[in-house]
């Protein structure tokens, strides 16, 4: 996960720390946790369950190992024969999914009521602070299988982010305003024909109109609000939003977003 692993991590475990406690009491002895397009257990989990124990099952379209099932996670189907999990992580893979619907219609039916779902969502790229997952023209992808590669498709914005957390907002704002000049010297190098172009697309980005730039940016399907939760039975229990690019260089706005399944 690269440089920003470390500061990733630390701020979602301080965002769920004040309600370790009650997430704890909540859950069974052992608790089946579903990673979502991972490897092994993330950080956040070893953090939440260390002492209480727990079962876990880690599902990736790109398996490296015979303990992680082969499964898409725009597909999640075959998941149904296995036991209901307590708690799904879904870390640094939100962007793959490609129809947000679809996904929480899915990932419902593997949760048992009263689980927990635990995500984040980027806005932003790495390299350039853009709305658009795009790099010299060409869309992000991550190449896992360099015959199959997966494409960045998908983003999030609320209002709540801004009511919350609008400092770092702005400060991803300004950005997308005002490239920094090393950002902008490298572009240019590698880009030169389409650095004016890309240079100007967020010239007018604030925090008041970002919204409406997020909805012109990606397709609706596409584009996950809290409410999208809201509707398909989730209740918001933990929410924070971070601009990693102080700490890391890096143009990634983060929400972290922690859900339970109602009864």
């Amino acid at each position: 996960m690269g440089i920003s692993n470390e500061y990733h991590f630390n701020w979602i475990n301080d965002t769920i720390e004040p309600l370790k406690a009650e997430i704890l009491t909540s859950l069974p002895d052992q608790p089946v946790v579903l990673g979502l397009s991972e490897q092994q257990a993330n950080p956040f989990v070893q953090n939440l369950l260390s002492e209480r124990g727990f079962q876990y099952q880690a599902i990736d379209r790109y398996a490296q190992t015979d303990d992680v099932l082969p499964i898409d996670l725009n597909d999640l189907s075959p998941l149904a024969s296995l036991e209901l999990a307590d708690m799904a992580c879904c870390f640094r893979a939100s962007y793959f999914i490609e129809d947000k619907k679809a996904f929480l219609q899915q990932v419902s039916k593997v949760l048992k009521p009263g689980a927990y779902l635990c995500m984040d969502f980027l806005i932003g790229t790495s390299d350039l602070p853009t709305l658009g997952f795009y790099y010299g023209g060409d869309k992000i992808t991550a190449n896992y299988d360099p015959n199959n590669p997966s494409r960045f498709l998908t983003s999030f914005y609320d209002d709540r982010i801004l009511e919350n957390h609008p400092s770092e907002v702005a400060a991803f704002c300004k950005h997308a305003r005002h490239w920094p000049w090393r950002t902008q010297w490298e572009y240019f190098q590698a880009f030169s024909k389409l650095f004016w172009r890309d240079r100007k697309r967020h010239a007018q980005l604030y925090p008041e109109n970002l919204k409406q730039a997020m909805i012109v940016a990606f397709p609706e399907a596409q584009l996950f609000t809290l409410e999208d939760f809201e509707q398909h039975g989730f209740e918001l229990v933990a929410f924070s939003s971070r601009y990693f690019y102080p700490l890391v260089r890096k143009f990634n706005l983060y929400s972290f977003v922690g859900f339970r399944k109602q009864s």
